[in-house]
């Protein structure tokens, strides 16, 4: 881990230093020739990457730049109807002021924005101060798309990837086809499979999104393991997709949503009384019994790290404890269940079918805790006779 968290802080530095070295050479205001002239040739290959321009890889930087100075504008026109609410409003902002604060910017949003050639880093001379441009040409084409019902295109872009996110927060994984069926279902038979895979592809480009591309389809950035989940997926071929609503999905759309059932309030308020934990530790423990449960943790290996962490003094608190968390294992939406619950599951299920759970995995159960079949009753008075 603490490898990782170096590696992120080095590419952090790197990504500075680059928006550094370009903003020393770019002046609030500048042309997109000018801008395109201060990038590395790296960044220009990436632009022409980006934009699928051909028969350009000969050409020296210079060339290069001035080239795609020429051809990007009129580029830059489709992206625009590819926008979401919160960049269509940066870029608004930034087309009605020659600059603003670079602070204002995570390095992301400005790494996403350059390599789009949308804004550029610059400095004003006068004051020496870093700030955000939009090259004069770029400024030019927004306005344009403006004019175009830009706005609404934008609007319906970001219910598109909300309720991406949403549904990808339930089911973990979803198959191109699967996610066409949905979304169809919801936008009836113009919705074009077409335009929303680019959208989905342009906003992602910008790693802020829930959700990343998958061989076949797409998985919720929570996701552990995308392999494991199809595998669990295809292990229940009778447990269709659970009939969330669209306003439940847009609900669950923010990459911190968690879903507060009855069963996790009572967990988190016996954690806020025992512990005295904050709003936001609450959360954070929200979040990591819904991620863990959602990735297919065992009852026993949740149970066992929700001991280590939390010290219970007395054994009655240790089976209070051990029967909220049960009721949350119990009552969290699934991946591998397609958005049901465990509990729903199996009263899908007849016992003269499969069970869904594994009781030999329950062996550790208290005799008075909650049977972990979901039949309502203490373990001692069901499952736990046999």
């Amino acid at each position: 881990m603490e490898a990782l968290i170096e590696e992120e802080r080095q590419q952090i530095k790197l990504e500075k230093r680059r928006q550094l070295k370009i903003a020393r050479n770019i002046s609030a205001p500048c042309s997109l020739q000018e801008a395109l002239r201060a990038v590395p040739k790296t960044q220009l290959d990436l632009m022409r990457r980006l934009f699928n321009i051909s028969g350009l890889s000969q050409l020296k930087k210079a060339e290069l730049a001035d080239e795609l100075s020429k051809r990007i504008p009129s580029e830059l026109i489709d992206r625009f109807f590819l926008l979401n609410e919160e960049n269509y409003k940066l870029l608004r902002k930034l087309s009605r002021n020659e600059f603003i604060a670079a602070a204002e910017l995570s390095l992301e949003k400005l790494a996403f924005l350059s390599d789009f050639s949308i804004a550029f880093p610059a400095f004003r001379k006068a004051k020496a101060e870093l700030v955000i441009t939009m090259p004069e040409e770029v400024r030019h084409v927004f306005q344009q798309a403006e004019k175009n019902n830009l706005q609404a295109t934008v609007k319906r872009n970001t219910d598109y990837l909300n309720l991406t996110a949403g549904m990808l927060y339930y089911y973990g994984y979803l198959p191109n086809d699967t996610l066409y069926d949905m979304m169809t279902g919801m936008y009836g038979e113009t919705f074009d499979m077409i335009e929303y895979m680019d959208i989905l592809f342009f906003n992602i480009a910008e790693m802020d999104m829930p959700f990343i591309p998958a061989d076949d389809g797409w998985l919720h950035c929570r996701v552990f393991g995308s392999e494991h989940l199809k595998e669990e997926q295809a292990m229940y071929p009778e447990v269709d997709y659970y009939p969330f609503t669209k306003e439940q999905f847009l609900q669950a759309a923010d990459d911190q949503f968690v879903e507060y059932t009855p069963a996790m309030k009572k967990l988190l308020a016996f954690l806020q009384e025992g512990y005295h934990l904050s709003n936001e530790d609450l959360h954070e423990e929200a979040l990591d019994f819904d991620t863990r449960i959602k990735n297919d943790i065992s009852w026993d290996e949740l149970i066992t790290s929700a001991k280590e962490e939390f010290e219970l003094p007395t054994a009655p608190i240790g089976e209070l404890f051990t029967n909220h968390l049960m009721d949350v294992f119990m009552n969290t939406r699934q991946w591998k269940f397609k958005g049901y619950t465990q509990n729903e599951v199996n009263r899908l299920s007849t016992p003269e079918e499969h069970n869904v759970i594994d009781m030999q995995s329950y062996r550790k159960v208290r005799r008075n805790a909650p049977c972990p079949c979901g039949s309502g009753k203490k373990y001692k008075k069901c499952c736990g006779r046999k």
